[in-house]
């Protein structure tokens, strides 16, 4: 994910070490399915995804879809796990449902209220 973002900042091609990040992602999770840091990495990868194309002006509905499921499987999960919460915001936000992302960071920060720093501007 760091290499795909750092291309993307650079303003290069990012496609094949996002799908790169994605192969790895889901072969780690062939091995352990159960593994919730993996489904919030996979929500962040896909909230990567979506911002590239969104400044590439193409769509982010299927990648911020994507991305929402992991972080929901992550709820049904542990449902006090912030941090998908977090990425359900920020991928609400991409897909300009700030309503919506203003909910999921308010239920991260009631679980975490740390998180307020990092992620409240």
């Amino acid at each position: 994910i760091l290499n795909a973002k750092w291309q993307i900042n650079k303003g290069h091609l990012a496609e094949s070490s996002l799908n790169a990040a994605n192969n790895s992602l889901q072969n780690a999770l062939k091995q352990k399915s159960s593994d919730t840091f993996l489904f919030i990495t996979l929500a962040e990868l896909m909230e990567v995804k979506a911002d590239w194309l969104h400044r590439k002006n193409q769509p982010v509905d299927d990648a911020v879809s994507q991305g929402l499921s992991f972080a929901k499987k992550v709820l049904e999960m542990n449902p006090r796990q912030a941090e998908a919460f977090i990425e359900e915001g920020k991928l609400y936000t991409i897909a300009g449902q700030s309503d919506l992302a203003k909910k999921t960071f308010e239920q991260a920060f009631a679980i975490n209220s740390n998180l307020k720093r990092k992620y409240q501007q």
